[in-house]
């Protein structure tokens, strides 16, 4: 989910709602939509994965390549061209030919990241703060980028993160790198230099990451607790306070309420995580439009609130933390069907057919039938 839209996977179908002022939600058009629409362009391979860059949005499909929609101003759509025309449908990122095949995906504001399975990280698009993890050449009118996807200095990568201005990979082994924009201690290495190259977080072993604005989380390898690290402002590492820090912090997810954790997500100022029984989703940090799922609370929380009035008997398999007061949650109902909710501000990203803001109390986003 990015600021004002939001996307989903339902049944190997990749649907976007929202806003669509740069053709972002890939239906053909650029006309908001209040509801789920099904993305145009997709060839019929099931999608296992898809980001929301705020200005572009990129899916993986389950044969190995990767599909890109939106804006192209700062190469985003991986085409190896950009320029102010936006593509209204998914078009293919043109990633080394087979035998490579990519095998994660990350997606933040203008570009992205996906890592294959040789453990090699490609990344495209707006490389001004480093968040392509390499050294680019050319220049999107006054912006460094890479317009098609070039390595980046990283390798026996398992998966990639995208966040604002900074990305993270996880590597085989547990170690994590980060590189980019390094303000406010997200690179995690004990330093507010930078922009930095791929640089290891201090220390860490873990097992899943995601990359937020300012700062990012991770799962530990060895209590399935969760650590973060960058900005903390609003209290998003739900650690019980708002210091940032530049090494990673222990975070009240993945305690005893919430374990294991298998969908984490840092957003831009706020983080949530789920645990795949009935309910098991918790928020911490901004939560100005009740983006954190609980009515009647403070406009921050730097502890774990768990999410409120949730379908009966419905399991979380994902969640993001949207990228303007909004979160959505893709869960399996008790008769095994997919269902998104989501709550906090609206703009159209909630996908309930309205611009209501829904503070704190989920509604429902109606998934399309699509083809």
């Amino acid at each position: 989910m990015a600021i004002g839209y939001g996307c989903a996977i339902a049944g190997g179908f990749v649907q976007c709602w929202g806003n669509n002022l740069d053709g972002q939600l890939g239906n053909g058009s650029t006309s908001q939509a209040l509801t789920p629409q099904c993305v145009v362009g997709l060839p019929n391979t099931r999608a296992v994965a898809v980001g929301a860059g705020t200005f572009q949005t990129c899916a993986l499909l389950a044969d190995g390549t990767t599909w890109c929609w939106g804006a192209n101003d700062s190469g985003e759509l991986g085409i190896g061209v950009y320029g102010p025309s936006a593509s209204l449908t998914a078009v293919q990122v043109k990633l080394p030919p087979p035998p490579f095949k990519a095998v994660t995906l990350g997606v933040g504001p203008h570009y992205a990241c996906v890592t294959g399975q040789d453990g090699s990280v490609w990344c495209w698009g707006a490389n001004d703060l480093g968040q392509l993890g390499s050294t680019t050449t050319s220049s999107c009118g006054a912006v460094p980028c890479a317009p098609a996807p070039q390595r980046a200095g990283v390798s026996g990568a398992t998966t990639v993160s995208a966040g604002t201005d900074a990305a993270c990979a996880l590597l085989m082994g547990g170690a994590v790198q980060c590189w980019g924009n390094n303000e406010f201690g997200q690179i995690g290495n004990g330093t507010v230099s930078g922009p930095l190259p791929p640089s290891l977080v201090t220390g860490l072993s873990a097992t899943a990451i995601s990359a937020g604005s300012g700062y990012a989380c991770a799962t530990l390898a060895s209590t399935g607790g969760v650590v973060c690290w960058g900005e903390n402002y609003s209290g998003q590492f739900a650690d019980g306070t708002t210091n940032s820090a530049d090494t990673f912090q222990v975070s009240q997810f993945g305690t005893d309420n919430l374990v294991p954790v298998t969908a984490l997500s840092a957003g831009l100022d706020h983080t949530c995580a789920a645990s795949p029984r009935p309910g098991a989703i918790y928020c911490a940090g901004d939560n100005l439009s009740g983006d954190l799922g609980v009515p009647g609370i403070d406009m921050e929380e730097d502890s774990l609130q768990q999410v409120q009035d949730l379908p009966a008997g419905a399991t979380p398999v994902a969640v993001a933390a949207g990228g303007n007061e909004a979160t959505c949650a893709l869960l399996v109902g008790s008769n095994n069907a997919p269902m998104v909710m989501c709550w906090g501000k609206n703009g159209g990203q909630l996908g309930d057919a309205t611009t209501a803001d829904s503070v704190g109390i989920p509604v429902t986003a109606p998934l399309a039938h699509c083809p």
